[in-house]
């Protein structure tokens, strides 16, 4: 009986043993010194480590490190490879916290690893919407870390605060709505007891701004426009078509045959299906002539305009300054209009 019972014990440790195996299977990191913000700003003085995008507060993103040099470089070899489990963008800065690595992948995920063998501890994944608005494909660019916190954009436009122990998630801040346009990519920044972050989305006609988070709590502590309001300082050195020259929309303004010109955008836009705002498109519609007319009647100072490189002369096709970059198949597709027109 002594011994039936103690087999029963036995195996009950063993199914418990297994069970906690299951539930507790994230690995915790090994204990590292946290990361304060006068560390932050010493950071060019600790080169074993990376602790911020660019390395230091400066953006240099320079090393002191000297043990690989021009006479030894060529021996180098690979000691381990860390496989990212989706193949999608890989635009990431990785963080090295006292010989932990953290990577960010796409679309808004983290994983820490052992920098010294490429073994894995931990890893966050953030859920994501369905219906994303995004223009330029699902990246992450980075995290930031104060104490024994890491801090992430993700492409719905919230800020998460992750334990760099354990992956676990701290808090989830909802920056701004993803279905208006809004997303983020890039990797925060610390000033001090702040989270600094920005916004994506000049493509879909958003507002951006710069904003402050508390690390602790998530709430936001300030937020700046980047383009004033009304009654903001600076607004009255904005047109009345304010909502057509902030952010980057890249609408296209043109003169002479504008209904043809027009067309030549939307069976672009169809052909393409682009949804942006790119190639004549503004809040989710194309711009109308008179939209066009008006703008194009401004006086060139006060409308912001620049002639696009390699232009369309028949057209006289211009710009809002500020755009990032003007789709290749729309130049191509006005080009031929403006062919047409001259023939």
């Amino acid at each position: 009986m002594k011994h039936a019972t103690a087999l029963l014990v036995s195996v009950f440790m063993a199914a418990t043993a297994g069970a906690q195996e299951d539930q507790f299977s994230t690995v915790i990191t090994p204990a590292f010194s946290p990361i304060t913000w006068e560390r932050l700003v010493d950071a060019r003085n600790e080169p074993n480590n990376w602790l911020m995008y660019s390395g230091t507060l400066d953006s240099q993103r320079y090393s002191l490190l000297d043990s690989i040099d021009t006479d030894n470089v060529g021996q180098l070899e690979m000691k381990w490879a860390y496989q990212i489990p989706v193949i999608d963008r890989a635009e990431t800065v990785p963080l090295v916290v006292d010989g932990i690595m953290f990577i960010t992948e796409a679309p808004s995920n983290v994983v820490a690893v052992d920098a010294r063998t490429g073994r894995e501890y931990w890893r966050y994944d953030h859920e994501m919407p369905d219906d994303l608005r995004i223009c330029c494909g699902r990246n992450n660019r980075g995290v930031a870390i104060l104490g024994e916190t890491l801090f992430m954009s993700t492409l719905d436009a919230h800020l998460v605060a992750i334990d760099a122990r354990t992956g676990n998630l701290l808090w989830d801040t909802e920056v701004a709505p993803h279905d208006s346009g809004y997303s983020k990519t890039a990797a925060p920044l610390i000033v001090k007891d702040k989270v600094v972050t920005g916004i994506a989305g000049g493509e879909f006609g958003i507002r951006g701004f710069i904003d402050a988070y508390d690390p602790a709590t998530g709430e936001r502590e300030w937020r700046t426009y980047v383009i004033p309001g009304p009654g903001e300082f600076g607004n009255d050195t904005w047109s009345d078509l304010d909502p057509l020259l902030t952010g980057t929309n890249a609408f296209v303004l043109i003169k002479g045959d504008v209904g043809g010109a027009v067309k030549a955008v939307q069976s672009f836009q169809k052909d393409s299906k682009k949804s942006e705002l790119k190639g004549g498109l503004f809040e989710g519609r194309f711009l109308s002539q008179d939209d066009i007319k008006a703008i194009g009647d401004l006086p060139s100072k006060e409308g912001l305009m620049a002639q696009i490189a390699g232009s369309i002369n028949a057209l006289a096709t211009k710009l809002a300054v500020g755009v990032n970059e003007v789709p290749s198949g729309l130049a191509r597709a006005l080009q031929q209009h403006a062919d047409s027109e001259n023939s």
